[in-house]
């Protein structure tokens, strides 16, 4: 059979278009649907290293995804997807040079496949067995962008408080690790909004997404997140794109801060293989 160049071409340019407008629908689904919405964050707070608009497509077609590859990066690491699995398509952005010099960014299809569709058993994450829950509370607040003042109490019962006026982040003393880490790591989120975006923040402009961000850390790191955050009101009323820029804010806070965290976990580590030594 003959290749027909054209043929192929408009195929995969009309593959590209449904994926998009499946992304758009999800999207629009996410800013009205709590359950959609925390799925997303679910499969965000596993997936930190991937967009938004990816995490979006992996949420919407394998909501429980962990691990994901290509085909033939699965098989370089001489790991079998299973006969009959179907790929998960996300998108794959890549560089091209437009007609006036400048460079753009276009994107294919790409099918990717998840641990569980593969021939191996996933091993549950253990990268915390070895950090106490003071060394993990340590890591939340390591290099935090504001001072940190421990106290004897808050207003209103709080445990933790960033105090706009003062830049500076409260923390009730005698916290439970548990209730220390919720309560900090929204705060916290906050501090890192007004870092970012000091000329338009307001505590009531981003309140939800710190309690998004605050959401997703805790996933990342086993603490019972006890509520599930509200979808932002700042959502209503905006296209998909303007979502996913929202959706991108919080993500980028959250990564900031969870990169941070690892960074410290690790110096831990290294501190105790010195020890041992």
């Amino acid at each position: 059979m003959e290749y027909d160049k054209q043929a192929y071409k408009e195929k995969k340019q009309a593959e590209l278009a449904e994926l998009f407008d499946t992304l758009n629908e999800e999207t629009e689904e996410i800013a009205k649907d709590s359950e959609k919405y925390k799925a997303y964050l679910d499969t965000q707070a596993r997936m930190e290293r991937y967009s938004v608009s990816n995490v979006i497509l992996l949420s919407k077609q394998r909501p429980d995804a962990r691990q994901v590859k290509s085909f033939d990066d699965w098989k370089k690491l001489k790991v079998q997807v299973k006969r009959g699995e179907k790929g998960i398509a996300i998108l794959e952005p890549y560089k091209y040079q437009k007609e006036n010099g400048k460079i753009g960014t276009a994107y294919n299809v790409k099918r990717v496949f998840d641990v569980m569709q593969t021939d191996v058993r996933p091993r549950e994450k253990m990268f915390l067995s070895d950090v106490s829950e003071r060394g993990l509370l340590k890591a939340l607040i390591n290099e935090a962008p504001v001072p940190i003042e421990v106290v004897e109490s808050l207003e209103n019962g709080k445990n933790a408080e960033y105090a706009h006026e003062k830049q500076t982040l409260y923390i009730k003393r005698g916290l439970e690790p548990g209730t220390f880490f919720r309560a900090v790591s929204k705060e916290l989120a906050l501090a890192e909004f007004e870092v970012n975006n000091d000329f338009d923040y307001t505590k009531k402009a981003y309140i939800q997404k710190a309690e998004a961000v605050s959401y997703m850390l805790c996933r990342r790191y086993g603490i019972e997140p006890q509520i599930t955050p509200e979808i932002p009101e700042i959502f209503h009323g905006k296209e998909a794109k303007e979502i996913r820029r929202e959706l991108s804010e919080s993500r980028e806070i959250f990564r900031e801060i969870n990169d941070r965290m690892n960074e410290a976990i690790e110096k831990q580590r290294e501190a105790k293989r010195e020890q041992e030594r």
